[in-house]
């Protein structure tokens, strides 16, 4: 019997064989549906990243108000407790004060030893909304170091004030340690008011003081 020739003819490799215009209409509608996938999460991720950028200037400009307002209190106070702190020295190494009445005739008292009360809005925001995240390591240290020594300064003033007793039986004990409270204070507040200038002069790098000015007014809030 004569084999018939389909059954003996060599086949066409697959890389030579036609293929068909469906197959490759299938490969490049697929290829098309990939790339616009890639080029959309690409555009969202520009997107995003471009958002979370202005989030972060945002932040910054809201940080700057706050901390400038904080070293404005901070400064007018400064000068009385620096005042107190020589008045109650001089007290506590001369024994001066006996009763309600000698602390009441202290030189420069005004009442009361006036707390500093500092703002830390910009910080617990930035903090629960993530937007701390996106500021550079250098700015966020920077802010760190002056709010947890607001944190510091505030705890040291609600703990010790809260022990004062100005009473004639007390007198002489309360007279030591508000000498040793208004030494630490005004130490505090001394470097607290470095680190303000050290902050603002981390987030002008970023966000410069003339554009904070203008988009705020002086003494207007964020």
């Amino acid at each position: 019997m004569v084999p018939r020739p389909s059954e003996h003819a060599p086949r066409a490799p697959f890389a030579r064989r036609k293929i068909p215009r469906w197959v490759r209409k299938t490969l490049a509608d697929s290829t098309l549906i990939v790339f616009s996938i890639l080029l959309a999460l690409a555009a969202d991720g520009w997107w995003e990243e471009r958002e979370n950028l202005n989030r972060a200037r945002r932040s910054l400009v809201t940080f700057e108000h706050e901390i400038q307002q904080n070293r404005a209190d901070l400064s007018k106070l400064l000068p009385y407790h620096r005042t107190l702190e020589r008045s109650f020295s001089h007290a506590a190494t001369t024994h001066t004060v006996r009763s309600v009445t000698d602390w009441h005739r202290i030189e420069g008292w005004a009442g009361g030893f006036h707390p500093a009360f500092l703002l830390d809005t910009a910080w617990k925001t930035a903090l629960a909304t993530g937007v701390i995240s996106h500021l550079d390591y250098e700015t966020v240290a920077a802010l760190s170091r002056v709010y947890v020594l607001q944190e510091r300064l505030d705890a040291y003033n609600r703990s010790t004030l809260s022990t004062m007793d100005p009473t004639d039986v007390a007198m002489a004990s309360t007279v030591q340690r508000a000498s040793v409270y208004l030494q630490d204070v005004t130490t505090y507040e001394e470097l607290l008011l470095r680190e303000y200038e050290a902050a603002l002069a981390r987030i002008h790098r970023h966000v410069p003081a003339a554009a904070v000015t203008a988009r705020h007014g002086p003494g207007q809030g964020p």
